[in-house]
């Protein structure tokens, strides 16, 4: 018996040794695959860009042959191997620890999400990262460089950002008033409203309505960047994470999903740096999710911190002052609220004495605020609603429906942008990839079919069909005006209204309680088959140029599968799909960007500064076509830098009967050059002003200096008896001019 017990220990043992060896290979097996596969895909996202052009252009060989040609030119290079190798250990690594400890590491990281947030958020400040393009003026710039570009690449077309908007941030910083005015002199070379515009940092108590600027005040100029670009792409996805809780009944994996979906939409990364876009959806979210908890917590305290919340994220949606936008996402926060009241009323703890009166309080400190910001920016909102653009426009929309299914093609623009084969430029092209109509048509499945009459999923409906009405037919003029959104365009509008099919998206496959849409295979891929086919054509007659037979496959595939997927509530599949989909759609279209010193420290640039420092107040113009804001980068006082409102002492000398009033009152940027005949000037685009400005007219302006890369408009100074050149480096001189 001794010896039957010992040999039955041995054996045991020998058993449970080999459950062991077998479940160690059956991780060691599903960590390989899945890192083989992310791998795959993070050199196909890299190399993308590099040889799709090459793939598509080469004259010989198959398609495959052109690709597989490609691939291993790029694999068996010292850069490629070094990286293959780096992201195969690295993701072998985290798959390995991730699957072996699935269940605790996904709680951990949920119980110090905040934690892990904020750690991110501090290593991108400590280190002055942020997406800006700025690099850009390196490569435009005489002795350029791509100084601080760490990865990505700088998007020339988003001028709004690395030639304004950043440009302005600096100026701030270089005002000859000082740091951080209100009233800024450096655009438009006179008192400029800099706060309500375009939200530059400034010293005022208006600064509570923009939180994501006050880095700038503490933190310098490339730290303050920084904490703007970081802090808001990690606020937005931890908000739309808490947000996507509440549309999804606290499913954390869609949640995940709704927040990778968003945060690295096409149209938030493309859109990522100005009209204030990004706070818009991160306070939207806020106020929905605090407006709620305020009404359902019991505790006098978190009713007072959640009333504070309240007051800075209205303040902060009020003052993004982007109409196109604001209005009708304002409709969407709207009933949202309306759907999550009637949804939640059951456990919601009012008290309306109590209530009302600390939500009071806070109406009075968000006006008061409000009209102190209103006081002080009353010449700019005047001037800003009497401009010919955007101030007086009214739209009535219609004639969106083929560019509600563009998003396609927003899986090729992070690699091949192409603006020659676009109908309209890239910021008229992003949207979400939200698989309209397949959002819209599981909820209405769900409510008239599964009479699943969800106050949430039918108030989505409704701001759904609202819009969708506006973008697609148009409203008559006495509608559009009388529910604002006369105020935007259909372009415009569509983003919102593509923001809300995602989200009855995700409340539709949140409310479908089998794991399947359709009960059998064929039906499903039929069904997905017919959406996709729909989508991909659809944006096929929209940019015929651009989306040809390749970029159709390509994304009909993947669009075919985000389909079938969600269709199938398949929630790990959906999951992969909306991360696959935010990498290659989101995550490389802005650069990783240290500092800008590449703009900043330009030799142009230090002796346009070299000039300012001993001369503050010099007016200057500049005359090299679109960089018309060059100087600033100096901290100069700009007269032909864009006008973000018209400037009144510069059109009473060019127009002073006014009697071209119409060209001229807008929103513009200023092409100038200079010339020896009559000043002339006309309107290039809507928002683009081409001027000629006469060498006597220079005087007149009280102009000092003038900076110059134009060959016509150095001829004119040269032959002048005012001009004298005092520096010309890389082809751009710079003039003084006399009294």
């Amino acid at each position: 018996m001794g010896n039957q017990a010992v040999i039955v220990k041995i054996a045991s043992q020998f058993h449970r040794n080999g459950l062991k060896f077998r479940n160690c290979r059956r991780l060691l097996t599903k960590s390989t695959i899945l890192t083989y596969a992310i791998a795959l895909l993070l050199c196909f996202q890299l190399i993308l860009g590099k040889v799709l052009d090459d793939i598509i252009t080469a004259p010989n060989g198959t398609l495959m042959q052109r690709l597989a040609t490609s691939l291993l030119s790029f694999l068996s290079s010292k850069y490629g191997i070094c990286y293959s190798l780096i992201v195969l250990l690295t993701v072998f690594s985290i798959v390995t620890i991730y699957i072996h400890r699935k269940d605790s590491l996904n709680k951990l990281v949920y119980n110090y999400r905040y934690v892990i947030a904020f750690l991110l958020f501090l290593i991108a400040v400590v280190f002055s990262v942020s997406g800006s393009s700025i690099a850009c003026w390196g490569r435009t710039l005489p002795d350029g460089s791509n100084r601080g570009l760490l990865f990505g690449t700088p998007r020339g077309v988003r001028t709004d950002e690395w030639a304004l908007f950043t440009p302005m941030t600096i100026a701030q910083f270089l005002d000859p008033q000082g740091k951080f005015p209100y009233n800024g002199e450096v655009f438009r070379g006179t008192a400029t409203d800099m706060f309500i515009i375009y939200g530059q940092p400034v010293h005022d108590i208006a600064m509570l309505f923009r939180p994501f600027q006050i880095g700038f005040l503490f933190l310098g100029l490339n730290r303050g960047l920084a904490f703007f670009w970081y802090g808001r792409l990690i606020a937005l996805f931890m908000a739309t994470f808490e947000f996507g809780m509440l549309i999804t009944n606290r499913d954390k994996l869609l949640s995940v999903s709704l927040g990778a979906m968003t945060t690295f939409a096409p149209v938030v990364q493309w859109w990522f740096s100005i009209n204030g876009f990004v706070e818009m959806i991160i306070f939207s979210e806020i106020i929905i999710i605090a407006l709620r908890e305020f009404f359902i917590t019991r505790n006098i305290y978190k009713k007072v911190i959640l009333c504070a919340v309240l007051v800075i994220s209205s303040g902060s949606f009020i003052f993004t002052l982007y109409p196109a936008w604001e209005i009708p996402m304002g409709y969407v926060i709207f009933s949202i609220l309306i759907g999550t009241f009637a949804s939640d009323y059951k456990i919601m703890q009012v008290r309306p004495a109590r209530d009302f009166s600390i939500l009071g309080i806070g109406i009075v400190t968000l006006l008061s605020i409000s009209a102190h910001i209103a006081m002080h920016s009353s010449d700019a909102i005047h001037a800003v609603m009497n401009t010919a653009y955007p101030g007086k426009r009214i739209s009535t929309g219609g004639g969106g429906l083929l560019l509600s299914m563009r998003y396609p093609i927003s899986y090729f623009l992070p690699y091949i942008v192409n603006p020659e084969k676009l109908s309209i430029g890239v910021d008229g092209q992003t949207a979400f990839v939200d698989l309209f109509p397949l959002g819209l048509i599981l909820a209405l499945y769900l409510i008239f079919r599964k009479k699943q009459h969800d106050p949430v999923l039918i108030s989505l409906v409704s701001i759904a069909v609202i819009l969708g009405w506006y973008c697609f037919i148009g409203f008559p003029v006495f509608l559009a005006k009388a529910t604002l959104l006369g105020n935007t365009i259909t372009e415009r509008a569509l983003v919102i209204f593509s923001f809300v099919n995602l989200l009855l998206l995700f409340r539709s496959i949140t409310l479908i309680r089998t794991k399947q849409f359709v009960s059998t295979f064929t039906p499903t891929i039929v069904i997905s088959l017919i959406i996709t086919v729909i989508i991909i054509f659809s944006c096929h007659l929209f940019e015929p140029n651009y989306m040809g037979i390749v970029q159709a496959l390509v994304a009909g595939a993947a669009i075919l599968l985000g389909c079938y997927f969600t269709m199938r509530a398949d929630k790990q599949l959906i999951a992969f799909f909306c991360c696959c989909t935010a990498m290659i759609c989101g995550l490389l279209v802005n650069p990783v960007q240290q500092g800008v010193n590449v703009a900043t420290d330009s030799p142009l640039v230090e002796d346009v500064r070299n000039i300012v420092n001993h001369d503050k107040n010099s007016l200057w113009v500049t005359a090299v076509s679109w960089q018309g804001n060059l100087t600033t980068l100096a901290g100069a006082k700009t007269l032909t830098s864009t006008n973000t409102y018209p400037n009144s002492k510069l059109w009473n000398v060019l127009d002073p009967n006014h009697s071209r009033e119409q060209e001229w009152n807008r929103y513009a940027h200023l092409q100038t050059t200079i010339t020896s005949r009559h000043t002339n000037f006309s309107l290039k685009q809507v928002d683009v002003i081409q001027l000629s400005l006469s060498v006597t007219d220079l005087q007149k302006l009280h102009v000092d200096y003038i900076v110059t890369n134009d060959n016509d408009s150095k001829l004119a100074l040269d032959h002048s008896n005012i001009a004298t050149l005092i520096s010309d480096r890389g082809g751009y001189s710079i003039y003084s001019i006399a009294e």
